[in-house]
């Protein structure tokens, strides 16, 4: 009888349950057929190897847990950023290989194509849009996923196809190449949005402002403008050729250079009260023209609201009135030159009055009592104030 390696497991009344290994051969002995039997306790090899297999077990089992759990996340992840993708208020798209095939593009991007994903998933741009190629997109499209450097367009005029019809727009957009694993070029994504709008309503301001500043060119007096609160931010053409300066000398608050010294500190006082009450603003200050001279000028702005009457601009003139004002400085000192003169004569009739030893009374025709010298107080004992306008 031969065996090896046998085990048998057995259940001792004394030390329990045991694992044992078996080995036996026939031999002979002194003429003698005896079998050599072989006992080995292997139970806490045994144990110890169910022991790893069951923590192998537990690790394997925790590890695809943990897979499946990474695994869910990534799905979530993925299922919540191709749910913003989609729902980005701006159009995004992913161009995938050197044809430029549609790998991606979310709702906002199939609204200004006026299209369905049905229609352009996994299809060629310029199939898509062959109108695009003409304008200069696909060698814009072909540096970028050569060379591996963005582009960024801003207001770039574009004829593109939206329901099966011509339209032209402006739009922003930017363009950045997609890399694989190993850093190679796989394809580009497109981040755009439209700004037709925006950009016709500033072409219409500017056009507004470019007449506005045409007919204040044209016009005789001195035009500026500000912003709401308070910079200066044009000068006509009558105020460069006035004060030798350029438009961006006398912006800000460059103007505030050719205010006479003795004339700013009331004219920004007078501006301030107008831009905190947004009441019209009125100052007679002098400017000085290009060859140094100060001449009086009447400046006058009123203010620009918008439909909620907030201010949005002030407009304002300065009308030279240097003739004006020296006449009229010319009358105010003739004037109190006379005013002087007579209050000379009142001064020198009255002492000549007040000093002789005649009396004197004066009367209106009204018979008022208009004048009651010194020597009638003396005589009758009355007091000049106490007779003055009585009959």
């Amino acid at each position: 009888m031969v065996f090896e390696n046998f085990e048998v497991e057995h259940e001792f009344e004394t030390i329990g349950k045991k694992v044992m290994l078996l080995n036996a051969r026939r031999i002979q002995l002194s003429g003698q057929q005896l079998i050599l039997l072989a006992i080995a306790d292997i139970t806490e090899v045994r144990n110890l190897e169910k022991e790893k297999a069951r923590v192998e077990k537990n690790v394997m089992q925790e590890k695809i847990d943990a897979e499946k759990k990474i695994s869910e996340a990534l799905k979530s992840a993925d299922a919540y950023i191709r749910n913003v993708f989609m729902q980005a208020p701006v159009s995004i798209a992913l161009f995938k290989g050197p044809s430029f095939i549609v790998d991606m593009i979310n709702e906002k991007g199939l609204e200004i194509w006026g299209t369905t994903l049905k229609k352009v998933i996994n299809k060629p741009l310029f199939e898509i849009s062959p109108e695009l190629r003409d304008q200069g997109l696909e060698k814009i499209l072909a540096e970028v996923y050569t060379s591996g450097e963005p582009y960024i367009g801003h207001e770039i005029p574009t004829h593109y196809n939206r329901n099966g019809k011509l339209h032209y727009g402006f739009f922003n957009f930017t363009l950045h190449p997609v890399r694989d694993l190993n850093g190679s070029i796989i394809g580009i994504t497109s981040v755009g949005t439209e700004v037709t709008e925006e950009v016709i309503a500033r072409k219409k301001i500017e056009d507004s402002e470019t007449l506005f500043h045409f007919i204040a060119d044209a016009m005789p007096q001195k035009v500026w403008t500000a912003d709401a609160t308070g910079n200066r931010t044009y000068f006509n053409k009558q105020w460069l050729d006035y004060t030798g300066m350029t438009l961006e000398e006398l912006t800000n608050d460059g103007w505030k250079h050719i205010i006479h010294p003795d004339d700013l500190k009331k004219t920004n006082k007078r501006w301030k009260q107008s831009l905190e009450s947004g009441q019209d603003f009125e100052v007679e200050d002098r400017k000085r023209d290009r060859n140094g001279q100060y001449k009086w000028h009447l400046s006058r702005a009123i203010p620009f609201r918008d439909e909620a009457g907030n201010i949005t601009m002030w407009i304002g003139t300065n009308t030279e009135v240097e003739k004006q004002k020296l006449q009229s400085l010319e009358f105010e000192t003739a004037v109190k030159e006379r005013t002087k003169e007579l209050q000379e004569q009142k001064d020198f009739s009255e002492t000549i009055i007040n000093t002789t030893i005649d009396l004197i009374v004066v009367y209106d025709i009204q018979m008022r009592i208009i004048e009651f010298n010194k020597a009638c107080e003396d005589l009758f004992h009355i007091k000049k104030e106490d007779v003055i306008g009585k009959t």
